[in-house]
């Protein structure tokens, strides 16, 4: 996509022509070329802030207030970049700049509620950068205090006011952003990436404003965009987005409601969120809206009143959630639309198993709305493909073929997407036509399944049989189902993650114990039915409590490691590898009969060996290398533990005939004679 809008679609939003909209202050142009300059140094900053006296002035009014609690009053700009740095100093002249010329203005939109917000988000956006160290933090800083610019062009020039806006979004109980869209028709975002592109920002800070209320996943970029510019992008949007949440969490939003904020649910794809360090990342932000307030006397948030906001607006939440989920309707929350498809709603919620969740959602959809094909399409990069379908029409069309490539000829399914809104498919292009063409009809409802990561994809629904319109009424339902389903199927991922994490053992992350003994009477049972053939591996590391006497116990667990992984790579993707306990592990085969067992055997046997040789400088004097028992399923054996018995005397068998070898059955035998 475009990030960038034309003048034209500028012109129509703005009351007067963009040519008199003012141009970036050639200060703070300045003060951006320097910093991207590596030989600029603290002279050159101060050359650049003493030219304007006014900045100069206000630049140490701030610097000496109590915000900063320097022990001495500094008299010159040059004292300040030594006493503060040049990175903040930079910062407190840039805003004042950007303020100055562009912010300062009487409005029905708060200005100085608006400017805060921008201090607040520039200032947390360099500290995430620079926890993180993906992002250059200079840029990061800049592009949070650019981040809502278009707000002010739209309130200083647009054909309606900012501050109007705000006041019919507290009348119709949508979003502020929301109510940009549907009455400008574009948001704050996309203006201000407009006017970045105009002044010469950097193309990194110009792609993030436009991005930062956006999904922030590839499609949302331009196709020609090089892949790690479109990656720079989309984590320098994540860190704003962010920054931009926590200022809202904290009441310092850039008008005067306190609201619930939103997050991309990419974000957390783009940022490790959890290796952050949020109170001091709200430290840094005090200190950079403390020191500006102090100066243009702003109002801060009070903190006790915007928690009792937080805390009514949860609890409202948690009350009308509660009564949906269990059955009982609340009695002026959810409208009768809705209630109607409640069952619907909370299917997938119901729903443990993954591989249950798609299809019994459709199902659960189909009842409630009677549509005659449901279909989900997976994303797969750049294109969308047939993952589950619920079809009633009996016209014996395949849809498992289905198969379509994300580019300017689909753009409906990607403005599906990316403005995660329901859309109507009804052949505005060539290749949409021949979607519609393959699928026998004449329009299809498409909303995107989102969870809390990225979006995964899309639920169609059409009426091939009885060519019922589809309406953006149904489909704005069906688009809240597709969002719980999304939320399902990442939280079944999940669980069954964990599910896995549980029966894996935590120092070889191969198969525990319990894990094996599940697996091993499953297969057990297989074979006893004549299903297959089974066998197992009993493996243990010869003289291992020598490596933990002469060595130490590190030296052990990386034997233990190192083995384990030898095993892994060894064994084909059906094999079960498993820590049995100690120094010992198993290998169940699945369709494996003896003389494979045996082969299988030394083949891990010589492995080990080979190891052991690498090993020998690291290990001295103990050369690494295993014993290994086989035994197979036979007609007739009474229970899985007869078959681990077996094994386990070949096992001993190998160690009490010279170790680094591998018996069997068959060897048992010849032991006994």
């Amino acid at each position: 996509m475009d990030l960038i809008p034309s003048k034209k679609q500028i012109d129509e939003i703005l009351k007067q022509d963009v040519k008199t909209i003012p141009v970036f202050p050639v200060a703070a142009l300045k003060l951006l070329e320097l910093t991207r300059d590596k030989n600029t140094d603290a002279s050159d900053l101060a050359k650049v802030v003493e030219t304007d006296p006014g900045i100069a002035a206000r630049v140490l009014s701030i610097t000496n207030s109590a915000a900063y609690a320097l022990i001495h009053k500094v008299g010159s700009v040059s004292q300040a970049i030594v006493l503060l740095g040049f990175e903040t100093i930079r910062n407190i002249a840039i805003g004042l700049t950007v303020f100055d010329r562009m912010v300062k203005d009487e409005s029905g939109f708060n200005r100085l509620h608006y400017w805060r917000h921008c201090i607040a988000v520039a200032g947390m956006s360099m500290a995430i950068a620079k926890s993180t160290g993906d992002i250059d933090p200079e840029t990061a800083y800049l592009a949070g205090l650019m981040h809502d610019i278009g707000k002010t062009i739209i309130d200083m020039n647009g054909k309606i006011g900012y501050g109007d806006l705000v006041d019919t979004s507290k009348e119709s109980g949508k979003d502020v952003y929301e109510e940009e869209v549907e009455v400008i028709g574009m948001g704050h975002d996309t203006i201000g990436a407009y006017f970045c592109n105009k002044w010469n920002m950097p193309d990194i800070v110009t792609r993030s404003v436009g991005l930062h209320h956006q999904p922030l996943d590839r499609s949302s970029l331009p196709e020609d965009i090089p892949d790690e510019e479109a990656d720079d992008a989309l984590k320098l949007a994540a860190i704003v987005a962010f920054a931009d949440f926590l200022a809202w969490t904290q009441g310092i939003g850039s008008f005067d409601i306190a609201s619930q904020p939103t997050l991309q649910p990419q974000v957390e794809d783009l940022i490790d969120i959890d290796s952050l360090d949020i109170g001091v990342l709200v430290k840094k932000m005090d200190t950079e809206v403390s020191a500006t307030a102090e100066f243009y006397k702003f109002e801060l948030p009070d903190p006790d009143k915007f928690r009792e906001s937080l805390l009514r607006a949860n609890l409202e939440l948690g009350r009308i959630n509660s009564k949906f989920l269990t059955g009982v309707k609340p009695e002026e929350s959810i409208d009768d639309s809705i209630w109607k498809y409640r069952d619907s709603l909370t299917k997938p919620l119901k729903i443990v198993e993954l591989k249950k969740i798609v299809p019994e959602t459709l199902d659960a959809i189909h009842s409630d709305f009677g549509f005659d094909r449901l279909y989900v399409l997976k994303s797969t990069g750049r294109t969308l493909k047939h993952y589950e379908s619920h079809d009633t029409t009996n016209l014996g069309l395949d849809l498992s073929g289905l198969s379509i490539d994300l580019d300017q000829e689909t753009n409906g399914f990607i403005e599906c997407m990316r403005s995660h809104r329901p859309v109507i498919i009804k052949g505005n292009t060539m290749e949409e036509t021949v979607i519609l063409d393959f699928l026998r009809v004449s329009e299809i409802g498409i909303v995107p399944i989102s969870g809390r990561g990225r979006t995964m994809g899309l639920l169609c629904v059409d009426n091939a049989f009885s060519e019922k319109p589809v309406t953006i009424k149904e489909l704005s339902i069906v688009s809240m189902i597709a969002s719980e389903m999304g939320i399902a199927l990442e939280n079944a991922a999940a669980m069954e993650k964990m599910r896995l994490k549980a029966n894996i053992d935590g120092l070889t992350k191969v198969n525990n114990r319990a894990n094996l003994d599940e697996e091993l009477i499953e297969n057990f049972e297989r074979a006893a039915q004549g299903s297959a053939d089974l066998s197992i591996a009993m493996i243990d590391i010869d003289y291992f409590k020598s490596f933990n006497d002469r060595f130490g116990h590190l030296a052990g667990d990386n034997v233990l490691r190192l083995t384990a992984g030898s095993l892994k790579k060894s064994s084909r993707p059906t094999d079960i590898v498993g820590r049995y306990g100690g120094e010992e592990f198993m290998v169940i085969l699945i369709d494996t009969n003896y003389e494979k067992a045996i082969l299988f055997g030394e083949r891990i046997r010589s492995k080990i060996e080979k190891l052991g040789g690498v090993l020998k400088k690291r290990y001295p004097g103990r050369p690494l290398t295993i014993s290994v028992g086989i035994a197979s399923y036979a007609q007739g054996m009474p229970n899985r533990e007869e078959l681990i018995g077996i094994a386990d005397k070949a096992l001993y068998t190998a160690k009490e005939t010279g170790r680094n070898k591998v018996c069997g059955a068959g060897d048992l035998s010849k032991a006994k004679k």
